[in-house]
C-alpha cells in the first residue's frame, strides 16, 4: 500500500486502532476503527442511484459493456489539511491515508458522488453506481456501440480512472448487473442464485426455515406468486 500511494507514514497526533478480519475466502482484510472522527464528520448528502432506475435505464439496450474501478475509494485524493486524521497505528509505525479510507462514514457518499459527477453528461448510455460502470446502446450493432464505449474509456482516461481489467465486459449481448443479468431479453435472475435456491437443503428447523424464505425479496421480482406459493411455509416460522 505504501508502494502505491495508497498509504504513506505519519507524524499525526490522530492514530485509529487497526486490527485484520478474516474474509470468507481465507484472506485477510485490514480494518480501521474511525468511529472517534466519524462521530464529529457531517456526512455530504447525495442520492445512492437505485438499482430498478439503472436497469429501467438500459431496458433498450441491446450492446453492452461493464467495467468495475479498480481500488474504489483509494482513486480519491483527500485534501492535504484532511489527510492527519486518517492516520492509523500498524506494528511498523503510524500511517495515513492521501486518498478516502474504507471505514470513514463520508468516503461513500464522497466517491459516489464524484463518479456521477464525471459521468453525468454521458447518462444516455452510460449508467454509474458507485465503482460500477454500465455502457448501452439500443443498436445490435457492436460499431455503434464503440464509439459510446470509447467517450466513457476517455473520460475514465481524462479523469485519471483506473479500471480493474478482469472485472470487465466489453460489447456484450447480456451482463452482471448489481447481483442479476441485464441483456437483450431483459433481466433475469443470476444463474448462480438460481442455483444456489435450487439446491438449498430441506430446512429442519424453524431458523433453517427462515433463512430460506430470507430470498423472498429477491425472488419476488422474478416470480409474482411467490408469496402464493410460500404462504405455508411462512405458517411454519409462527
Amino acid at each position: 500500500m505504501v508502494a502505491t500511494k495508497i498509504i504513506r507514514p505519519s507524524n499525526s497526533p490522530y492514530c485509529a486502532p487497526t486490527f485484520c478480519v478474516r474474509k470468507a475466502n481465507g484472506e485477510w482484510l485490514i480494518v480501521h476503527d474511525f468511529r472517534g472522527i466519524n462521530a464529529k464528520m457531517r456526512i455530504p448528502a447525495n442520492p445512492i442511484p437505485r438499482k430498478d432506475d439503472i436497469c429501467r435505464a438500459m431496458a433498450q439496450g441491446r450492446v453492452f459493456s461493464a467495467r468495475d474501478l479498480l481500488w474504489g475509494f483509494y482513486q480519491v485524493r483527500l485534501r492535504e489539511d484532511s489527510i492527519p486524521f486518517t492516520a492509523s497505528a500498524t506494528p511498523d509505525g503510524l500511517y495515513e491515508y492521501p486518498v478516502t479510507p474504507m471505514g470513514v462514514s463520508s468516503s461513500p457518499s464522497c466517491f459516489n458522488r464524484l463518479v456521477q459527477h464525471i459521468f453525468a453528461d454521458q447518462q444516455d448510455f452510460c449508467r454509474t453506481y458507485f465503482d460500477h460502470i454500465f455502457v448501452f446502446t439500443p443498436s445490435i450493432s457492436i460499431d455503434d456501440h464503440l464509439p459510446a464505449l470509447e467517450q466513457v474509456l476517455e473520460r475514465c482516461k481524462e479523469q485519471q480512472l483506473f479500471i480493474k481489467l478482469s472485472k470487465c465486459t466489453f460489447c456484450a449481448e447480456e451482463i452482471p448487473c448489481l447481483g442479476d443479468r441485464i441483456g437483450r431479453d431483459g433481466v433475469r435472475m443470476d444463474p448462480a442464485k438460481t442455483e444456489l435456491i435450487r439446491n438449498w437443503p430441506v430446512p429442519q428447523t424453524k431458523h433453517e426455515l427462515q433463512s430460506f424464505l430470507g430470498t423472498y425479496v429477491y425472488v419476488l421480482r422474478f416470480c409474482p406468486d411467490f408469496a402464493e406459493l410460500s404462504v405455508h411455509l411462512i405458517e411454519l416460522t409462527k
